[in-house]
């Protein structure tokens, strides 16, 4: 008879739960509801602000041009741009973030610059460099061409090398550098060394001349963020030549000395290895 009592009870105070339950339930998946609605809106939002901000640079491109940016090779697939150092790779969310290779791209390619964007016009970034770094970068003009580059950078098949200016001396040749690296979000962009919770990161340098600033020659094996920066300052004890976020602010100021330098990978339709070539302008 007790344990018929305890069943009972235990059948009471379930169905108490879920009656108490039930108007939190619904509170939930109706806020969730709300959620998604609103994270649909944003998109929406956001995808109209940015044709909005990249219109008005179209205005503005059209009335005070900058000049063209250097295009080192063209085809039906791809591009390779040497970016300058200063020019952001991709736009960003505020106005005076709209300057960019990407941006640039969009009005210097079509032979009428149209007043709005154009939406048939591909044009896509399959890496990006620092806004500091100069150097080549690969831009697909096709989906199939973004594919397959992006692919060859996953699967690292394709050979990117720097050439750096460091601040200090080194005792060393050459080596190989691996740290684990972390973003540290109270720190944004500045990226850490942390042995818990960073990614691991690999850079096979080689000393190219001496001096009191040591050109470098930088092969990165991974693509972390700030990686080539970040392995200088805190692996050789040498940030590179103008580097204020991981060194000290140099006095006069002076750009970043850190250049893409080679880039070698095989094109997405032919399947032929290219190999592309920029000097270091410093």
């Amino acid at each position: 008879q007790e344990s018929q009592q305890d069943s009972t009870e235990k059948r009471r105070l379930k169905q108490a739960k879920t009656q108490a339950l039930r108007p939190l339930l619904e509170a939930i998946a109706q806020a969730d509801e709300h959620m998604r609605v609103l994270k649909q809106r944003y998109t929406t939002l956001s995808k109209a602000w940015q044709t909005e901000l990249h219109n008005a640079y179209i205005r503005q491109y059209k009335s005070t041009p900058v000049a063209p940016l250097p295009i080192v090779y063209q085809d039906e697939a791809l591009m390779v741009i040497d970016k300058p150092a200063g020019l952001l790779s991709v736009p960003g969310r505020r106005y005076h973030l709209q300057d960019s290779v990407l941006s640039r791209l969009r009005c210097q390619l079509p032979e009428e610059l149209p007043d709005e964007l154009p939406e048939q016009l591909f044009i896509r970034l399959v890496h990006r460099l620092d806004q500091a770094t100069s150097g080549l970068l690969v831009v697909a003009t096709c989906a199939i061409a973004h594919a397959a580059l992006s692919t060859q950078f996953a699967q690292r098949t394709l050979c990117k090398k720097y050439e750096a200016l460091l601040s200090h001396p080194i005792d060393v040749s050459h080596g190989v550098i691996e740290l684990p690296l972390w973003g540290d979000p109270q720190q944004r962009p500045k990226q850490v060394v942390d042995r818990q919770r960073g990614k691991p990161s690999q850079t096979t340098f080689t000393q190219l001349s001496l001096g009191e600033h040591p050109r470098v020659e930088l092969v990165p094996q991974t693509g972390r963020t700030h990686q080539l920066r970040v392995h200088m300052a805190q692996g050789l004890q040498s940030p590179i030549l103008g580097d204020s976020l991981y060194g000290t602010m140099p006095t006069p100021p002076t750009r970043l000395h850190l250049h893409a330098t080679t880039l070698e990978l095989t094109h997405p339709l032919t399947r032929q290895v290219m190999t592309f070539k920029s000097a270091a302008p410093f």
